[in-house]
């Protein structure tokens, strides 16, 4: 996959990348965090900010592991451009929510209440499993 030293990158050249990468790992995580990897910053970053991966993708590049079941599916049927938004991966089970945020550049999990109110704000690599962790303590 061509890598640039450019500061920016077109939209198309984006989704020539994100083609390519396809081609070589179809549906595959591990294959997409390992090519995503090999990019340059200037291409991997908004890569995984753009509408040209899933949530799911992302979560995986981050995270290095798969989500439960219901987590994975709302992830799949999402853009990665929404995680500035956040995405709720738990909806009704329990009196939590948890929601995958991705804040300038890093992968975060907020851990919400029935009052809407953050309880735990999980960052980096561990931040899913610190997030089970909490539901499970407090349940």
């Amino acid at each position: 996959m061509p890598a640039t030293n450019e500061d920016t990158i077109s939209y198309q050249e984006l989704g020539d990348i994100a083609e390519q990468l396809f081609t070589v790992c179809d549906d595959d995580p591990i294959c997409v965090a390992k090519k995503l990897d090999t990019l340059a910053p200037n291409i991997r970053e908004p890569l995984l900010e753009s509408d040209l991966l899933n949530a799911f993708q992302v979560f995986y590049y981050y995270f290095q592991e798969v989500p439960d079941i219901v987590a994975e599916e709302i992830l799949l049927f999402h853009s990665a451009a929404l995680l500035k938004h956040g995405i709720f991966l738990r909806k009704d089970s329990g009196p939590y929510e948890m929601a995958f945020f991705v804040k300038q550049g890093k992968p975060e999990i907020l851990i919400i209440d029935e009052d809407d109110l953050v309880l735990k704000a999980c960052t980096g690599k561990g931040a899913y499993q610190e997030a089970i962790s909490f539901i499970r303590e407090n349940s």
